[in-house]
C-alpha cells in the first residue's frame, strides 16, 4: 500500500547516507589534513593545490554544530566551526551544499571552506 512506499527503506536511514555524517567526516578530514579522505567526500574533482591551499589557512578545526536540510538528492547544511589559526580561535558559520550520488553517499558539491 501507500504507507509502505512512503516510509524510507532501511538503506535511507543508514548513517552513511545522511548529509550530517558527510559533514562530520569532512571536518575530520580537514582536521587531520587528509587530502585523499577529504577528496572522497567532494563530488567534483579537486586538485592537490586547492586542498593544500585550504589546509594552509588554519591549524585546526572543530565542528561545533550543524543543521542539515535535505530535499531529495540535494541538501544544504548550516555548519558552525571553531577554527584555530595563528594561535587564535574563531567561530565561523558556513553554508555547505551536498548532493547524493548514485551510490547513495552524500558529497559536497565543491571543496568546503573548512578553515
Amino acid at each position: 500500500g501507500v504507507a509502505a512506499t512512503a516510509s524510507p527503506s532501511p538503506a535511507a536511514l543508514a548513517p552513511s547516507s545522511a548529509p550530517g555524517v558527510t559533514v562530520e567526516n569532512v571536518v575530520l578530514a580537514c582536521r587531520e589534513k587528509d587530502a585523499d579522505r577529504l577528496r572522497s567526500f567532494v563530488a567534483t574533482p579537486v586538485s592537490d593545490e586547492d586542498v593544500l591551499a585550504l589546509f594552509a589557512r588554519g591549524t585546526d578545526v572543530i565542528l561545533k554544530g550543524e543543521m542539515p536540510e535535505a530535499r531529495g538528492d540535494r541538501a544544504t547544511v548550516d555548519v558552525r566551526l571553531e577554527v584555530r589559526r595563528d594561535g587564535e580561535i574563531e567561530t565561523v558559520e558556513r553554508l555547505w551544499e551536498l548532493e547524493r550520488g548514485a551510490d547513495g553517499v552524500w558529497r559536497l558539491t565543491e571543496l568546503p571552506d573548512c578553515y
